[in-house]
């Protein structure tokens, strides 16, 4: 099959009729090139409220397909597009959508595209796997980190003098340049691109480098390139995480710890490295709100009023947060290890036991002892804390909250608090 296979497109043209907008079909061809990418083409009539059009997936914009400036693109009240898009900024299984982004920056779904790709394999074999901790913020990554650098054949760096996302970087830079829109700047005279210029390969830059006529090259710079770019990427991940473990008493590491986040360059992690392993770290998401409230209130002290408004708004960002985190998990499960920040604090050598077990490590009764007994040190942390005793973070919603802020924000979080099983 075809690298990447479009199945189907929906046009929401009751979403746009309000807006006096009117988008014709577009296209989202299968590539008859065979790269991880896919043509989108179109038209936008009735288009003079209209300042772009981005392209989204899981509520992330991955491209701006047109547009951009301050003013309408609607001149003379058509706008057409034309977009390579880069199915690996995407999971294998992927859904996409066309939206308007209006002079008052309101956001108008105009298509969806659903397709799926081929995974990305390349053939460097690493010396190391990836082990992700996946989980929102203030949920005890870092102790989680600090536990698992006892471990022998774990690579992890001493928490709070490091904070190393080494394999999202180098991702991060694999998902950039195999956009099409950025490594076509290499094939073609562009005279309105400046090459040298600083950043001129972005994908960003305008005009986005025409289509090549020649598809072999095409295929050589979308396909073959790309995997090659995919086994640098990988062995930069290796090398540098390699000398960390020898660095820090770790030569006989399997493991590279980082902390993640669910998206696509994850995706990406999954598909290159079969063999990592992942750990969904997870807290009461209420505890985790108030953890998140007295941190980033340090340096913006709030009056009453304001403060009841920043803990809804943080309920809010931890709501859509959880809930990729969930989707994630639900896409992962059975492969991942899912973990309780509140089992890891009370009952922490069962915990790391069971940790242990599922990523098929030796469970010596010492490192046991070592890990158990990171979760409770208290050097170095001061500033990073916001409770005296671990074990006193745990049910602090109840201690923390007004009673009318713990039902609004209980009832915000209701949904993700119920997918991952909390009461």
């Amino acid at each position: 099959m075809a690298l990447v296979e479009m199945q189907d497109v929906t046009v929401h043209g009751g979403d746009a009729a309000p807006y006096g907008l009117s988008v014709e079909l577009p296209t989202a061809a299968t590539a008859s090139d065979d790269t991880y990418s896919f043509p989108l083409a179109g038209r936008v009539e009735h288009a003079r409220p209209l300042m772009a059009l981005d392209l989204f997936h899981a509520g992330t914009r991955l491209s701006r397909i047109l547009g951009g400036g301050s003013g309408s693109i609607g001149e003379p009240d058509v706008a057409q597009f034309s977009w390579p898009v880069n199915a690996l900024a995407m999971p294998s299984t992927f859904e996409a959508e066309l939206r308007a982004i209006l002079q008052d920056r309101a956001q108008v779904p105009l298509a969806t595209f659903r397709g799926r790709r081929e995974a990305l394999r390349s053939d460097f074999e690493p010396s190391l796997q990836p082990l992700s901790i996946t989980s929102l913020g203030r949920s005890g990554s870092t102790v989680l980190i600090r536990a698992l650098e006892q471990h022998p054949e774990i690579a992890a760096c001493p928490a709070f003098e490091y904070e190393t996302t080494i394999s999202l970087y180098w991702l991060s830079v694999l998902r950039d340049l195999s956009e099409p829109a950025s490594y076509g700047h290499q094939l073609v005279n562009e005279v309105a691109t400046r090459k040298g210029s600083p950043e001129w390969w972005r994908a960003s830059r305008r005009p986005i480098p025409p289509p090549l006529a020649d598809s072999r090259v095409r295929q050589i710079a979308g396909r073959d390139a790309v995997r090659q770019l995919a086994a640098l990427c990988q062995a930069q991940i290796d090398l540098v995480y390699r000398q960390l473990a020898e660095r820090f008493g770790r030569p006989e590491a399997t493991y590279f710890a980082e902390k993640t986040m669910a998206g696509p360059v994850l995706s990406l992690q999954d598909e290159l490295y079969p063999g990592g392993r992942e750990i969904v770290l997870i807290r009461d998401f209420r505890d985790q709100l108030c953890s998140a409230v007295d941190f980033y209130s340090r340096a913006e002290p709030l009056d009453v009023r304001r403060a009841r408004d920043r803990v809804m708004d943080l309920a809010g960002h931890t709501r859509r947060a959880a809930m990729a985190l969930f989707e994630r998990y639900r896409r992962v499960e059975g492969r991942a290890h899912v973990l309780r920040y509140e089992d890891m604090v009370l009952a922490p050598t069962e915990t790391f036991g069971a940790l242990l077990e599922y990523l098929s490590l030796a469970a010596d009764p010492g490192v046991l002892a070592a890990m158990t007994d990171a979760v409770g040190r208290r050097d170095g942390t001061e500033t990073h804390r916001t409770v005296t005793d671990a074990a006193a973070s745990i049910g602090r919603w109840r201690r923390d909250l007004a009673p009318d802020v713990v039902e609004a924000a209980g009832e915000e979080l209701r949904v993700p608090l119920e997918s991952f099983g909390y009461s």
